[in-house]
């Protein structure tokens, strides 16, 4: 099976176990849809290891997680923990959702220095219109003049309906 096949099921298979991971509410009675998430308490943060892709080699890993089921027309939040392999001296982080997903918070942030450690944990703000599986494209860069070192990762999100 080819690298490409395998990192799209690596993909899918994340998208399926954080559809898992939410209980079902009231409102439609379907596993995963609720009906006013907001009226629920904050959930911690499951982190789930980001895919990357491309042929980027930027030695750092990218976790992420929600803490809550992201609902079609309502902004959420998602969280991202930037882990360094070795020290890393400032690192530049794009956010860019697919073309029906949409970054309203900040679309980018910068990470003076990053150790190895446990890592630096951002967050912004997505929202979609609609329900589905959506992938999130987050893109770490060292943030040097010249030709950058990066790695790609994508994140799948599935947004329920309202």
């Amino acid at each position: 099976m080819g690298h490409r096949v395998v990192r799209h099921l690596i993909v899918l298979a994340h998208a399926l176990l954080l559809v898992a991971c939410h209980d079902g509410s009231a409102g439609s009675g379907a596993p995963g849809v609720h009906a006013h998430p907001a009226d629920r308490p904050v959930a911690p943060i499951a982190w789930t290891p980001a895919v990357p892709v491309g042929s980027g080699t930027l030695p750092v890993e990218l976790r992420f997680g929600l803490t809550h089921a992201p609902v079609a027309g309502e902004r959420f939040p998602l969280s991202v923990v930037l882990t360094a392999v070795g020290a890393q001296p400032a690192l530049r982080v794009r956010w860019r959702g697919d073309e029906d997903l949409q970054v309203t918070g900040a679309a980018e942030a910068h990470v003076p220095r990053l150790d190895p450690g446990p890592g630096e944990t951002l967050e912004t703000t997505l929202q979609a219109p609609s329900p589905g599986l959506h992938l999130v494209t987050v893109e770490v860069a060292l943030d040097l003049p010249g030709d950058p070192v990066t790695r790609t990762f994508q994140l799948p999100v599935f947004v329920t309906h309202p």
